[in-house]
């Protein structure tokens, strides 16, 4: 689901795809760009909270990141972390 990179949906949102989407079927949510390409992964604890907070409403599924080509830093240091 590639929307909540550029715009985090409400909760409700969320809860309504969950009605909508066919039982076993699990579903990818990009992780928003603001963390991932403004903050930089820097100070993930709240970005990451409210992200999360809304994406549950899904129930299981996936998290998946999107970086900058030119990114490898970024990523390499939050590894280490």
């Amino acid at each position: 689901m590639n929307n909540a990179f550029y715009r985090l949906p409400e909760r409700h949102t969320f809860e309504q795809w969950r009605q909508r989407t066919p039982r076993g079927f699990r579903v990818a949510v990009k992780m928003s760009r603001y963390l991932t390409h403004i903050k930089r992964l820097n100070d993930p604890a709240e970005p990451v909270a409210r992200f999360f907070g809304h994406a549950e409403a899904l129930g299981s599924g996936r998290c998946c990141f999107s970086f900058r080509p030119r990114s490898r830093r970024t990523w390499t240091r939050s590894m280490r972390c």
